[in-house]
């Protein structure tokens, strides 16, 4: 979720600053009263305007608050942004997750195609802990790009070269 909220401030960042390139930073709260998370991108683009963070706050929150329906979104202090899930978001959320059952999250298609090589035991010499590792791990990384939208090609190295 943390991930999400970072995506929409940059979105709103580059309506504001398009070609941004910085970086700021999205925390969970520490309390729950400050919000669900908080982050610094006022702070940050102050700089960059060289205006009062309350000024770069208020015209972030006015380009957030549509994008976030259900959402409570504030400024807060010296310049920070506080945010709160709210029950309305949740909801469709959840619906949305029931709805699209297994396939909840998954990526469009893309057109990139990615290569995963990854190592299997070696049949000719003993098993070691990176052995047992590097298939199921390479496979695991392959099936999440898959997820994620890109056609993915396995090669499985045997490690067939030695004494049979």
């Amino acid at each position: 979720m943390k991930e999400l909220v970072k995506i929409y401030i940059r979105d709103a960042i580059r309506e504001i600053t398009p070609g941004f390139k910085g970086d700021f930073s999205v925390e969970t709260a520490a309390y729950k009263e400050l919000g669900d998370y908080s982050t610094n991108a006022a702070l940050v683009l102050a700089k960059i305007f060289k205006k009062s963070p309350s000024e770069v706050s208020s015209k972030i929150i006015k380009i957030l608050a549509p994008q976030m329906p259900g959402w409570k979104i504030e400024a807060a202090g010296p310049g920070f942004i506080n945010f709160w899930i709210g029950r309305s978001f949740l909801q469709k959320e959840v619906t949305r997750i029931i709805k699209e059952g297994k396939n909840y999250g998954r990526g469009k298609k893309k057109k990139s195609k990615l290569q995963v090589e990854y190592i299997s035991a070696n049949p000719t010499g003993p098993l070691t802990l990176a052995n047992g590792r590097g298939g199921f791990l390479g496979d695991a990384i392959s099936n999440v790009l898959e997820f994620s939208g890109y056609q993915v090609e396995r090669e499985y190295y045997v490690n067939d070269t030695g004494n049979q």
